[in-house]
C-alpha cells in the first residue's frame, strides 16, 4: 500500500477506537496548487508519524504544533481530525470544535473516511454543550473603516451578532475606526458560557474641523428682496439635489446588504468570500451613512430656503447659508453654515 499508515488509538468515552490514519495523500502544498516536492512529502509523514507518537504519549502541544506543520503541505480530513484532538486535549475546546466539524464533511466525501467522520461527528457533537459562545456586537451606525480583533485576529464584519464559538478563558477584544477612539475590552469565559460585548466607538478628540467665517458669501443687504428670493431658491434647489442623493445612497447600501445575504446564506460567510464580503459591509456602512447624512442636510437646507422666502428683513444683514466639507461631527462630512 502507498503511502505510510499508522495505527492510532483515541480514548472516547472509555471505549478505546482504533484509527487508522494515511499519509499517503500529502502530495500538494495547501498554499501552491503545484505538486509538492519529494523531500516535503517526506518530512510531512515523518512528522505526522511524529505527531501520533507524540499523542500517544500524551504530548499534545508538541503533537499539536507537528500537525499544523503537516497541514500547510496538504491539509486532509485525517489530519485535521488530529489537530482538534490535540486542541481538545489542551481544553482548546472552541478550536477543536471549529476543527472536528470541517474534518467531519471532508472525510463524508472520502470513500475512506467513514471511521473518520463518525469519530469527528461524535467529538463534535459531545463538545458543543461545552464550547463557550461570544456575541460582539457592532455599533448602532457602524462608521466605515471599522475594524473588529478578537485575540489579535480580524474577523469578519458579518459575523458581528453571532455567537461564536471560543476557547474557555480570557478573551481580549479591540475595534477601530478613523476618526474614532479605539475600543478596547476583556472577557472571561467559562465552559458552556456564553456572554455578550457591545462595541461602542466614540469620536476622538480633536476629530471635528471648524471652516473659517471668512469662506461664508458676503452679507446680503437687508433691503434686497430680490437677493433674498434668489438665496431662497439656491437653497431649496440644493435641498431637492441633497434629496436626490440620499436616495441614491441609499439604493447602492441596498445593493450592498443583498449582495452579503446572497454570499453569506444564513449569516455563514466561505472563507473564500470573506474579503469580498468585509469589502461589501463596509460599502454598506458608508453608503448609509451618507445616505443619512444627506437627509439630514436636506431638511437643514429645506428649512433656511423656506425661511429666507417667508421671513421679512429684521437685520442690516439677511440670512446666507453653504453646504461645506470637512467638519467630522456632521452626518456624511457636511456642514452647514449661515449668518443670520
Amino acid at each position: 500500500m502507498n503511502g505510510l499508515r499508522r495505527g492510532v488509538q483515541h480514548r472516547t468515552g472509555g471505549v478505546l477506537v482504533g484509527l487508522a490514519l494515511a499519509t499517503s495523500g500529502l502530495c500538494a502544498h495547501a498554499d501552491d496548487p503545484a505538486q509538492a516536492s519529494a523531500p516535503e512529502i517526506v518530512a510531512a509523514r515523518e512528522l505526522f508519524r511524529q505527531g501520533t507518537e507524540d499523542v500517544d504519549a500524551g504530548r499534545y502541544a508538541l503533537g499539536l504544533e507537528k500537525f499544523r506543520r503537516v497541514a500547510a503541505v496538504k491539509e486532509t480530513a485525517n489530519v485535521r481530525y488530529n489537530i482538534a484532538r490535540c486542541e481538545e486535549s489542551l481544553n482548546k475546546t472552541g478550536a477543536a470544535l471549529a476543527n472536528f466539524e470541517p474534518a467531519e464533511r471532508a472525510a463524508a466525501v472520502d470513500s475512506k473516511g467513514d471511521e473518520v467522520a463518525k469519530l469527528a461527528h461524535d467529538r463534535a457533537a459531545a463538545l458543543r454543550p461545552r464550547v463557550p459562545r461570544l456575541e460582539l456586537i457592532a455599533p448602532p451606525l457602524a462608521p466605515g473603516g471599522l475594524e473588529v480583533t478578537l485575540d489579535g485576529s480580524r474577523i469578519a464584519l458579518t459575523t458581528l451578532g453571532v455567537p461564536l464559538p471560543v476557547d474557555p478563558g480570557s478573551h481580549l477584544i479591540d475595534a477601530t475606526a478613523p476618526g474614532y477612539a479605539a475600543f478596547h475590552a476583556a472577557v472571561a469565559l467559562a465552559e458552556s458560557e456564553s456572554k455578550t460585548v457591545s462595541i461602542a466607538l466614540a469620536r476622538a478628540a480633536g476629530a471635528t474641523t471648524v471652516v473659517p467665517v471668512a469662506a461664508l458669501p458676503p452679507p446680503i443687504p437687508s433691503d434686497s428682496s430680490t437677493a433674498r428670493r434668489t438665496w431662497s431658491i439656491v437653497a431649496l434647489a440644493t435641498a431637492g439635489a441633497l434629496a436626490a442623493g440620499s436616495v441614491a445612497f441609499l439604493l447602492v447600501h441596498d445593493g450592498a446588504v443583498s449582495s452579503v445575504k446572497d454570499d453569506c446564506p444564513g449569516g455563514l460567510c466561505p472563507v473564500a468570500r470573506r474579503s469580498d464580503v468585509e469589502s461589501l459591509q463596509s460599502r454598506a456602512n458608508t453608503t448609509e451613512a451618507l445616505s443619512i447624512g444627506f437627509v439630514a442636510a436636506a431638511a437643514v437646507t429645506t428649512g433656511v430656503g423656506l425661511y429666507l422666502a417667508l421671513s421679512t428683513p429684521s437685520a442690516p444683514t439677511a440670512p446666507s447659508a453653504i453646504l461645506a466639507p470637512g467638519a467630522a461631527g456632521a452626518p456624511a462630512g457636511l456642514s452647514l453654515l449661515g449668518r443670520f
